[in-house]
């Protein structure tokens, strides 16, 4: 019974921890990750514009990658 309570009490809790870090990954993306990447994206385009920019551009989209999806 002990052993059957202690499981249920770790699922609960597993649970619980699961929703709150699936919440805050959301609330990162939608709020920091989202419109910072978007911003080093369009930075990305206007360096690669030029030929000396480009490793610069491709950097930036490299970047706008990690903090859209630090997580993965």
């Amino acid at each position: 019974m002990l052993f059957l309570s202690l499981f249920l009490m770790t699922m609960f809790f597993g649970l619980f921890f699961l929703f709150g870090v699936v919440m805050l990954k959301v609330l990162y993306f939608c709020c920091i990750g989202l419109p910072i990447g978007l911003c080093f994206l369009v930075i990305g385009i206007l360096c690669c514009i030029t030929i000396i920019g480009i490793p610069l551009g491709m950097l930036c989209f490299k970047i706008a990658g990690f903090i859209i999806a630090p997580f993965h």
